[in-house]
């Protein structure tokens, strides 16, 4: 099956499903969200279906290479306990020009999702309550570029 390069871009908005940076189309790669190194675990699968394919980052795609999500998950929230190990972190640490929050790894796509189902909640508000549309069309009530009502004329 031949991947579609733009639909997987499209899947999050033109943004990392891992990290969240803005890629440029021409420096996407289509991550595996299940490795292909591990396709002998799930053989009657297609590991080039759609909901399997993530729009990554080269940094992300490098470091989560062929290691399941939960695995990965792991391996960077140990990020911080390997960099304490090094003089330069601890020095930059010292004289506060880093400095340290404790918080879960939540993955992009994670929160695509529930930003979007709010998006669809307000959406579906101003469906009976917008009075924000302009004579030109364009619906003044806007999240993040998009219009919040489906009034447009």
């Amino acid at each position: 099956m031949k991947i579609d390069r733009l639909k997987v871009y499209n899947k999050f908005d033109g943004h990392c499903a891992y990290c969240g940076c803005e890629l440029p189309f021409n420096r996407m790669q289509v991550d595996h969200l299940w490795p292909q190194c591990l396709d002998h675990h799930e053989p009657d699968e297609d590991n080039n279906r759609f909901d399997n394919l993530m729009p990554s980052c080269q940094p992300c795609n490098i470091q989560k290479h062929g290691m399941r999500l939960e695995v990965w998950r792991g391996e960077l929230s140990r990020q911080v306990s390997m960099l304490m190990k090094k003089a330069q972190f601890k020095r930059v640490l010292r004289f506060g020009q880093v400095k340290l929050t404790e918080s879960p790894i939540v993955f992009y796509f994670e929160t695509f999702a529930q930003k979007n189902n709010e998006l669809e909640k307000q959406q579906t508000k101003y469906a009976t309550e917008c009075r924000g549309c302009s004579d030109d069309g364009n619906c003044d009530n806007q999240v993040n570029g998009k219009p919040l009502c489906p009034c447009i004329r």
